[in-house]
């Protein structure tokens, strides 16, 4: 059934599953969609499994002022009895406002409800303001910053954060672009423990289009994943630092068939963590459809 929107409106609807011998650590060429990812946490081999169905919707309610909405249930399972298997329920509601020929102002709000198997329930709530900004014809960047809250099943009161990003990007030529990231965020996907982390992260990738249908990727991706509110004298109950180096090459077979050729090598030094430290080379080929 057809449905009309108003003009540049949009009503989007997305499923992306992933079933492989262990999930992707960080967010890449080959893995573009973050819900797929472990928010940087390197797991054991074991058959993994997660589903990502998403609504989103974005109209105008003004010349210079939209907004916009999602829906996501993701859904997580694993053959290693230790991981987490896991139900998440997210909605974010926000607002877009045109300042200038080179600014937005960017405001978003989210409710997220965690549902791990065999534990209580944890509820996060998000409220970020930023702006985009155009330095110029090639490059660009933005800002955000606000704070979040975790309701925790083993904790008697809510606990606080600060969540945020400062990225960049810029064309060196119209085939090369690089852009970089740092940001923290609260951290759902990583199937090792039954509550939310804390993820701080940092992120740098080199694209280059040699022609239409082949191009190529680098990446350098850092991030630190712990506990919210669960310190004690030792140290968080979850704390993890991990780093990836990762190259790719693209190459669309047709307008809907994608293959990518990737080589990642990961290592972590877990300060706390049930899957311990580790080193992972990994080479893979992988096929996307789009329709």
């Amino acid at each position: 059934m057809g449905h009309i929107l108003p003009q540049n409106s949009f009503l989007r609807f997305s499923e992306v599953m992933y079933d492989a011998p262990f999930l992707p650590n960080f967010q890449s060429a080959v893995t573009p969609n973050p819900n797929v990812t472990t928010g940087g946490v390197v797991t054991p081999r074991t058959k993994s499994i997660r589903n990502a169905f998403t609504i989103e919707e974005s109209s105008p309610i003004s010349t210079l002022t939209g907004i916009h909405f999602s829906y996501q249930n993701l859904y997580s399972q694993y053959q290693d009895p230790s991981f987490i298997d896991s139900q998440t329920n997210t909605v974010t509601i926000g607002l877009t406002h045109v300042l200038s020929r080179a600014d937005t102002l960017i405001a978003d709000s989210s409710y997220n409800r965690f549902d791990p198997h065999g534990g209580g329930p944890t509820f996060t709530y998000q409220l970020t303001v930023g702006d985009q900004h155009l330095f110029s014809p090639v490059t660009t960047g933005s800002v955000s910053l606000g704070a979040g809250a975790a309701v925790l099943p083993d904790l008697n009161q809510p606990q606080y954060t600060w969540l945020g990003h400062l990225s960049v990007s810029r064309k060196i030529n119209e085939r090369l672009q690089w852009s970089a990231q740092v940001g923290r965020d609260f951290n759902i996907t990583s199937g090792i423990t039954s509550t939310v982390l804390v993820t701080d992260s940092a992120t740098v990738s080199l694209n280059q289009q040699y022609t239409q249908f082949l191009g190529a990727t680098a990446g350098l991706n850092a991030a630190r994943n712990y506990s919210l509110g669960l310190k004690t004298s030792t140290g968080y109950e979850t704390d993890i630092y991990s780093q990836d180096v990762s190259l790719g090459l693209n190459y669309q077979l047709a307008t809907w068939l994608f293959s990518n050729l990737s080589y990642i090598y990961t290592r972590q030094e877990a300060i706390k963590n049930p899957g311990g430290d580790m080193v992972r080379n990994q080479y893979s080929f992988t096929l996307q459809a789009h329709w």
